[in-house]
């Protein structure tokens, strides 16, 4: 028996952070949130700054700080063979940075919000009359279809429309950490004979010599540049006694083999690391590979449907920032629609910030694999500004959303992380 056709007028695709944050914030009784396995595991683990910049975010860290996943995160460390620079976030910043399982978080953000997700599989897209038929359903949408799939790119894909950027390959897997000594760590650095250099946020300059407040490589981000076009990361999870270690190779698919090698020959000094059994079904407890994830929809958004975050591109996943993206561009987008909808001016300015944000993004990424980042004031300070901090995502974003940011030290908030008297989303 056919299934019954349901009219709504929009149509989110994928309950991960974009389409979570999009539904929390779109103002319309007539949508519905696709997704078969919502709390499913997704890599992701460094939190930046701008992810938490809503009043509606920001009033999840209390309780973000509680997840069993949660680790503190004061900023970032690049590695190379000849440098090491630390990357501090500023105390008002640093609030709204954690390492933290994305399954925890967005299982947390959907409870909070009390988010409605309709448990179904997306089978078929046909973009020409804007409908989409599920494992049980079939959904005609009669303003947008609004892709939130992540990696996936599934309307994209409906679309045959997406192109790669540049070959990347990346394999990750989870060590438990037996000891920690950030001492270590120092000794690494002059055994070495590396330069130590620290990125200053109120001058935005690099600075020789050695650390004045204190910094605690293991409460942060590790990045390692290995070799030309071969790097990795280490992020602390679970109060700093799980590690995630991954590889990303511009060369080619990297092995099982390879990411055990690098993680005992490169993992940061401090940290003492012994191998996980296998689990079957514990993502924490496997080995995971993406391949050829360096790629993008040609076009970001048409009159029928608009692509968010990893649904319209993935150029790189070197800085950690995105689920800055994602819920900043779901934000936008949200606002944007409920500002009088969806119209050919809207979609033309969609399309051309993505192509700008994609395009700054490249070059900031350039800054690591040369070596830039490490060596020149100003490419430190794009990155840490736009990047680290995740500023390139928020222009965009409507007024009163900016508004709320600005004086978000000053106004109370109710139950729901609103300003009192606000409108209600």
């Amino acid at each position: 028996m056919p299934a019954k056709t349901t009219r709504v007028d929009y149509l989110i695709i994928g309950a991960g952070m974009s389409g979570t944050v999009l539904r929390r914030f779109l103002r319309s009784d007539s949508v519905v949130l696709l997704d078969p396995n919502p709390e499913s595991y997704k890599i992701g683990e460094s939190i930046i700054p701008t992810h938490f910049s809503h009043p509606v975010l920001r009033a999840l860290i209390p309780a973000v700080r509680k997840l069993p996943s949660y680790s503190q995160k004061w900023g970032t460390t690049f590695v190379t063979d000849a440098a090491v620079a630390s990357f501090p976030l500023e105390p008002q910043a640093a609030e709204g940075a954690v390492h933290v399982a994305r399954e925890e978080l967005e299982a947390l953000m959907r409870a909070e919000w009390k988010t409605p997700v309709v448990r179904e599989r997306v089978t078929e897209v046909d973009l020409a009359r804007k409908r989409v038929v599920t494992d049980r359903s079939v959904y005609q949408v009669e303003k947008q279809i609004l892709d939130c799939s992540g990696p996936a790119m599934v309307v994209a894909s409906a679309a045959q429309d997406i192109v790669p950027i540049r070959p990347v390959f990346s394999r990750w897997t989870y060590f438990d950490v037996t000891s920690l000594d950030d001492s270590r760590f120092w000794t690494s650095v002059l055994d070495g004979g590396r330069d130590y250099r620290r990125f200053e946020p109120a001058s935005g300059r690099l600075l020789e010599g050695a650390e004045t407040g204190g910094w605690a490589p293991s409460k942060t981000t590790i990045l390692t540049a290995v070799s030309e076009g071969l790097w990795t990361w280490q992020i602390p999870m679970y109060k700093a006694n799980v590690l995630s270690f991954g590889v990303v190779s511009r060369h080619g698919p990297v092995s099982d083999e390879q990411l055990h090698d690098l993680a005992e020959r490169t993992h940061a000094a401090q940290y003492t690391l012994r191998r996980r059994r296998a689990v079957p079904g514990s993502a924490l407890h496997a080995t995971h590979r993406r391949d050829g994830f360096a790629r993008r929809a040609r076009v970001p958004a048409t009159l029928d449907y608009v692509l968010v975050a990893d649904a319209c591109a993935f150029a790189d996943p070197i800085y950690s920032v995105g689920t800055g993206l994602a819920v900043n561009k779901a934000i936008e987008l949200a606002e944007t629609l409920n500002d009088g909808g969806w119209t050919p001016a809207k979609r033309d300015k969609y399309c051309a910030d993505y192509e700008a944000l994609l395009k700054r993004a490249v070059s900031a990424f350039e800054y690591w694999y040369t070596g830039a980042l490490l060596k020149d004031d100003a490419a430190a300070a794009e990155v840490q500004r736009d990047y680290l901090y995740g500023n390139a995502f928020a222009p965009g974003v409507a007024k009163h959303y900016g508004d709320a940011v600005n004086d978000s030290e000053s106004r109370e908030y109710d139950g729901d992380g609103l300003p009192k008297g606000a409108p209600r989303y």
